[in-house]
């Protein structure tokens, strides 16, 4: 049986380009949305379940690990809290405002919008 859990804060919908490190990888990665505890961070193939992550976001990096994943996202806690605003203003790739329907379609969805 399936227990749903509500999400215990708002998520707030960006894009931002990141670099997730993880196993000896360095793999390009789009965070679609975040709260103070993670993000949904989109990538052709997502680490698995419980592998320790490091997210580098334009100098800044943060320590999680994967809590869950799909086919072409994962949901990625951090050990320290996130300051959304502050994430919003690091150097490096623009921020881009999403829709937040399409942050429940795929990840593809997602980066051809982006790209239009």
């Amino acid at each position: 049986m399936f227990i749903h859990r509500q999400r215990m804060e708002p998520r707030t919908v960006l894009a931002i380009q990141s670099t997730v490190h993880f196993d000896g990888h360095a793999v390009q990665a789009t965070l679609a949305n975040a709260s103070s505890r993670g993000v949904l961070a989109l990538f052709p193939s997502p680490p698995q379940r419980g592998t320790a992550v490091a997210v580098e976001i334009g100098g800044r990096v943060l320590h999680g690990q994967v809590r869950w994943r799909s086919s072409d996202r994962c949901g990625l806690a951090f050990k320290d809290v996130l300051d959304i605003e502050a994430l919003a203003e690091v150097e490096g790739p623009a921020v881009q405002k999403v829709d937040a329907r399409l942050v429940r379609r795929s990840g593809m969805d997602i980066l051809r919008s982006l790209l239009r």
